[in-house]
């Protein structure tokens, strides 16, 4: 039943030896998101430095400062890898430390998601509000977004400040919320 919910969730998991410096296990679902397979992860993607090959290059940094924050207990991170085929995914990883009784790292222990098409939703709804925005300034337009059930305002556009004399600043500081 676990590694049924674990698939249906699309998490892989996965274990790593501190003190060997290796990976000792990988789930299906990790080498999934990954675009390999097992035995491909176990045998060519088993260390730090090959790990970091999947790693888009413009996180590769941020990626090892997440490394070392980790030696303090847990960690949750986002990054990019690409795949071996090229593809571009985005990864969101949770990671937690295990010690021995005398404090010392002996594995690390995650759960990996892939969690491109969500990522890709957010920027298409941003680009979306985006030219919105733009569309609506251009024709000089004012529009407001107000809240019902907490009867305020959320955001106005300049235009539509403007309409009443204000900066969306004062005009926010003034009416956000009616009473």
């Amino acid at each position: 039943l676990l590694n049924q919910a674990i698939q249906l969730s699309n998490l892989g998991h996965w274990v790593w030896d501190e003190l060997a410096g290796r990976c000792l296990f990988v789930s299906e679902e990790y080498a999934k998101i990954l675009g390999l397979s097992v035995d491909q992860v176990m045998t060519m993607y088993n260390t730090v430095e090959k790990d970091l090959e999947l790693v888009h290059p413009d996180d590769r940094e941020h990626f090892h400062r997440v490394s070392e924050i980790e030696s303090q207990g847990m960690y949750e991170t986002e990054y990019r890898i690409i795949r071996p085929d090229g593809e571009l995914r985005h990864i969101h990883e949770i990671g937690q430390i295990i010690t021995d009784e005398s404090g010392v790292e002996i594995q690390t222990v995650g759960l990996l998601q892939d969690v491109t098409e969500q990522k890709l939703a957010l920027e298409s709804s941003e680009d979306r509000e985006q030219l919105l925005r733009q569309a609506a300034a251009l024709a000089k337009l004012g529009y407001a977004h107000w809240d019902l059930k907490t009867h305020e305002y959320i955001n106005v556009s300049e235009e539509y400040a403007a309409i009443f004399g204000y900066s969306v600043e004062e005009f926010l500081d003034k009416y956000r919320k009616l009473e």
